[in-house]
C-alpha cells in the first residue's frame, strides 16, 4: 500500500510539474523604452476550440487585467493615438498529453498515462505608435487538465507577461 501511495504522489507531483506557464520576451535591443509613457489598445482576439473562453466577458476582463497591469508599470492608456500600441490575442484549444510516472514495485518501470489538457496562449504585442514596428512581445503558454483553472489562471499569465515590460538588457 505504501508503494502504491509513494507511486501516486509522485505521479501527482509530475502532473503538476508539467503544467505551467511559460513566458517568453523578446523585444528590440536598440528601442529605448524610456521614450514611451501611453499606449492605446487596439485589437483584441479570443480564438480557439475552448468554449469556456470564447465569450466577450472573457476578452473584455483579460483586456481589463492587461490595461490595469501596463499601467502599473508606468504606462498611461489613451484613447488617441498613443506612442505605444498594444494588441493581445488568446488561443485556446483542448488535447492530450502523455504524462509519465514511476510505477512498478519501487518505482522501477515507467507508467504512461494519457490526460486531457486545456491549452491556452496569451500574446501581449506593443508597437511603436510612430513607425507601426513591434518592440515587444510577451508569450504566455499554459496547459491545464480543468478549462475552468486555466480561465482563473489568465491573471496570472497577465501578470507575468507584464512583469516583463520594460525589458532589461
Amino acid at each position: 500500500m505504501r508503494g502504491l501511495f509513494i507511486t501516486l504522489a509522485a505521479w501527482s507531483a509530475l502532473s503538476a510539474a508539467a503544467y505551467g506557464q511559460k513566458v517568453t520576451i523578446e523585444f528590440d535591443h536598440a528601442v529605448n523604452f524610456a521614450k514611451y509613457r501611453t499606449f492605446v489598445v487596439r485589437n483584441e482576439t479570443i480564438k480557439g476550440g475552448d468554449p469556456a473562453f470564447d465569450n466577450e466577458l472573457v476578452e473584455k476582463n483579460l483586456r481589463t487585467d492587461i490595461v490595469r497591469r501596463m499601467t502599473a508599470r508606468g504606462l498611461v492608456e489613451v484613447d488617441r493615438p498613443g506612442d505605444l500600441i498594444l494588441n493581445f490575442r488568446l488561443a485556446t484549444g483542448k488535447g492530450r498529453e502523455v504524462i509519465t510516472y514511476p510505477a512498478g514495485w519501487r518505482g522501477r518501470r515507467v507508467g504512461r498515462r494519457s490526460v486531457p489538457v486545456s491549452r491556452g496562449t496569451l500574446v501581449i504585442d506593443l508597437r511603436d505608435g510612430a513607425s507601426r514596428e513591434l518592440v515587444w512581445r510577451a508569450v504566455v503558454a499554459e496547459e491545464e487538465p480543468n478549462s475552468a483553472r486555466l480561465q482563473e489562471r489568465l491573471s496570472k499569465m497577465v501578470e507575468k507577461a507584464c512583469e516583463k515590460y520594460p525589458p532589461k538588457e
